[in-house]
């Protein structure tokens, strides 16, 4: 090429330069220019069509999640309106231990069958809860008419004869560990607590101070040595006879008179008679422990 040619060239490529820098720095004209690179063409396209796929999985997400919670609600509760609605097909118990399966679904009103849209789990739990032998119910449904009934249990721990009513008959009634009367027993189906004995009424449902002192009189009893009988009755204290606590059997001593205080040493101190050599103490009806360093026995129990 001629250097006069190559001279205009680059003139030329000097005006094109110039003319595309001054073009770049006009803001009307700079968003017109895109650069036709391969790459970043590409990398354009991924990001588009990424956010085009986020959306979509999120419509999705959402509709998906909005029409299976509709589901899980009309399985739960049931639709009475639907040509198949939803019953109860099956009942399951946890947290019993003295009540059977049975007895814990019959005293919640549930039956197998029963449209689940009728159901109300409060109403459920409080026939529970007003139970005698349970504590606290609560209630669970789940799909498919399926329904978990939670229970906690009251945990007897005595048995107190007691009257009825006043000038009434006795009635055997389990306790618990706060001294609550809860619920009517058999003596042959809890032959292996302490029996406890009260000249009063004592309310259901209710704590009473001197079942809770019986229950710790009866732990002390099972640890002292000699006299852990099990089928020594445990007499409350009453004002009427002054007598203090009281100890029933029906072998020797039959009775066994602690009074209101002191009740440890009392009780080490039948022990000693109860394993001595002493016939005096073995044949005695009745001890009289209320004596300080000293027991009075009888041959008979006197009337009171």
């Amino acid at each position: 090429m001629s250097p006069k040619r190559r001279a205009g060239a680059r003139g030329q490529s000097s005006v094109v330069a110039r003319l595309a820098q001054k073009r770049s720095r006009n803001p009307l004209t700079s968003r017109r220019w895109v650069s036709v690179d391969p790459g970043g063409v590409q990398r354009f396209v991924r990001w588009v069509s990424l956010r085009q796929v986020r959306a979509a999985l999120f419509l999705l997400a959402l509709f998906t999640g909005t029409a299976m919670s509709q589901y899980v609600v009309a399985q739960m509760q049931g639709d009475a309106a639907s040509e198949a609605p939803v019953r109860v097909r099956g009942l399951a118990v946890q947290g019993h231990e003295r009540l059977s399966a049975g007895r814990v679904a019959a005293a919640s009103g549930l039956a197998p069958g029963m449209l689940a849209s009728e159901i109300d789990i409060a109403k459920v739990a409080a026939a529970l809860n007003a139970h005698e032998m349970i504590r606290s119910a609560t209630v669970a449904a789940l799909p498919h008419g399926k329904l978990i009934l939670r229970v906690e249990e009251r945990k007897p721990v005595a048995i107190v004869r007691a009257p009825e009513v006043e000038g009434g008959g006795y009635v055997l009634r389990l306790v618990d560990t706060t001294g609550t009367p809860f619920a009517r027993a058999q003596a042959n189906d809890w032959s292996r607590l302490p029996r406890l004995r009260s000249a009063t009424v004592l309310p259901t449902d209710q704590a009473d101070p001197q079942l809770l002192s019986a229950l710790s009189l009866a732990a002390l009893i099972r640890q002292t040595n000699g006299s852990d009988r099990e089928a020594r009755e445990i007499e409350l204290p009453s004002q009427q006879a002054g007598l203090g606590w009281v100890l029933h059997s029906q072998e020797l001593p039959r009775t066994v008179i602690l009074g209101e205080d002191e009740l440890e040493p009392r009780l080490e101190k039948l022990s000693l008679l109860l394993t001595s050599n002493m016939p005096a103490a073995r044949a005695a009806e009745e001890i009289d422990l209320r004596f300080a360093n000293q027991a009075v026995l009888r041959s008979r129990s006197p009337s009171r």
